[in-house]
């Protein structure tokens, strides 16, 4: 199921519906785009009648495939904010309230400990050579449904609270060395660049299901379009010179003479996944003399050196560098922009970081 969650993601994952499409000013979540995916998926290749074959109710109100778009995303609430109401009534309608743990399986909005996590922690540790201290076979041994306030959720043993930061430690790990390295964002902000430079181009259109020529950052609203733009479908032809400009910039990434960061200060935003918020303090426990029954543990509980905090800003500045400079003329002014950068964070209250 979770797989289904992945389904709306451009070329090149969170980069393209993350920084290309806010620079397009574009808005559209991935999630979303999943759902359209997963109904484009099941009327292009009849999905219906092998889902039917399994038992799933497909027809009528079609509540299974209600559940699993329910699953990718959480239906929004209609009520206002401020209404008292809001967090008592069962929003969903795939499932009835008594399954309500079904719902923190693979997108766990309310602690972020779900199998998409686990998932990619296992993933991108393996491939980045980075132990994974996180063991999630042992967190599914622990694992109990227990009542809460009159629902059910999935709850893990009091002895595993402090483990259980493991999650989070590993994601925030990742993060801070692989994710937001300074190298990997300067290739995204090039790739950025270059996107947009080629957005509009009439090679790059992308015919729709109603037979439009969509720009790249239109083609997540059409899911047929949408098939056909993949990472390796960027090639830029010599002959067209208007394409110049895009195609030096991919040739730099490729010589690895890429953007320069200048500056770094602290206050890219690193977090446990839930901005400030400790995830574990929503998460429920159980404990082995009342296994029924889950409920919070205090932080205190855990572990005593837990920070405050669960979040780490850093803002980076980068240069361009035109490759027509010569290296005396890059070292000058990357000196100049330091001064500057130095100068800005000092008049506004972030502590410069000396290892660029």
């Amino acid at each position: 199921m979770f797989i289904l969650s992945y389904k709306g993601h451009g070329p090149f994952s969170h980069f393209f519906d993350g920084m290309f499409m806010d620079a397009i000013k574009r808005d559209k979540k991935h999630e979303k785009a999943s759902i359209e995916m997963f109904k484009h998926l099941l009327d292009q290749n009849g999905l219906k009648e092998v889902m039917k074959k399994y038992g799933l109710k497909v027809d009528e109100d079609g509540t299974d495939l209600v559940f699993i778009e329910e699953m990718i995303e959480k239906p929004q609430d209609k009520k206002p904010q401020n209404d008292p109401r809001k967090s008592q009534k069962w929003p969903y309608k795939g499932r009835e309230e008594k399954k309500s743990f079904l719902y923190e399986i693979v997108s766990n909005k309310k602690t972020g400990i779900d199998v998409d996590k686990f998932d990619y922690l296992a993933r991108d540790c393996h491939h980045l050579g980075i132990p994974n201290s996180f063991d999630h076979q042992r967190f599914v041994m622990f694992a109990r449904v227990c009542d809460v306030n009159g629902r059910k959720h999935i709850c893990s043993r009091d002895k595993e609270s402090a483990n259980l930061y493991d999650i989070f430690q590993q994601r925030l790990s990742i993060h801070r060395r692989a994710c937001q390295h300074k190298i990997k964002m300067a290739v995204e902000i090039m790739l950025k660049d270059a996107l947009i430079l080629v957005d509009d181009h009439p090679d790059f259109k992308i015919k729709s299901s109603k037979g439009e020529m969509l720009h790249i950052s239109r083609a997540n609203g059409d899911m047929e379009a949408y098939t056909k733009l993949t990472g390796s479908g960027f090639n830029l032809k010599e002959k067209e010179q208007d394409l110049e400009q895009a195609r030096e910039i991919l040739k730099r990434v490729m010589k690895r003479d890429l953007y320069r960061c200048v500056g770094q200060a602290k206050d890219v935003t690193l977090d446990y996944g839930m901005e400030n918020v400790d995830p574990i303090s929503k998460a429920y426990f159980y404990r082995k003399d009342n296994p029924d029954k889950g409920e919070p543990i205090p932080k205190s509980d855990v572990f005593s050196v837990l920070p405050d905090w669960f979040s780490d800003e850093m803002l980076r500045v980068y240069w361009k560098n035109p490759k027509e400079l010569t290296d005396e003329q890059i070292k000058t002014k990357e000196e100049k922009f330091k001064k500057v950068f130095n100068d800005w964070c000092k008049k506004n209250g972030y502590k410069v970081l000396l290892y660029l």
